[in-house]
């Protein structure tokens, strides 16, 4: 999956964090045999994770980062494309509140996604030479990410937090 289809996929997963944003119920629903957290935990991780991953790349295009060494080995995650269940814990920046409510995570599900499609929108026309295309950013676990990995990784990132918090709603 190249970056532009990772990151169509990407505002896809995001909509549907909005939609399970709507309702105080969905977000309140647990299921412990799946994961300690409740879609609503699920829900704002990811949207406090996907504002961070979003910030990385506004950095990189305002001429930030560093230069990528094209000979490093990815992470397995990114190779994969896959993020094995019950193996990281989150960083406390990205930890989500006991009981997120529905009135705080609507407007934050609202900027995440409309600041993913317009920098989405804004990235369509690159061709990949442009000097902040060759430049990455730190990420704490998967370490030097460029644009289109960024996009990858969240695309990875928000799918399997998706992904647990739809087992869970089916589950209840």
């Amino acid at each position: 999956m190249n970056s532009t289809e990772a990151g169509s996929f990407l505002l896809t997963l995001l909509s549907d964090i909005h939609e399970k944003c709507q309702s105080d119920e969905v977000l309140r629903l647990r299921s412990s045999g799946i994961s300690q957290w409740s879609v609503g935990q699920h829900c704002e991780h990811i949207l406090k994770a996907d504002r961070l991953n979003l910030r990385a790349i506004e950095m990189l295009m305002r001429g930030g980062g560093e230069a990528i060494d094209s000979s490093a080995s990815s992470h397995p995650v990114l190779e994969s494309g896959e993020i094995p269940r019950g193996v990281a814990e989150a960083p406390g920046f990205v930890m989500p509140e006991e009981e997120p409510a529905s009135k705080v995570l609507v407007p934050l599900a609202e900027k995440v996604l409309s600041g993913w499609s317009e920098k989405l929108k804004e990235l369509e026309g690159c061709t990949g030479t442009e000097d902040y295309m060759t430049r990455g950013i730190p990420h704490h676990e998967m370490g030097l990410l460029d644009i289109p990995t960024w996009i990858r990784f969240a695309m990875i990132h928000t799918r399997h937090h998706v992904d647990i918090a739809a087992e869970i709603q089916s589950s209840a």
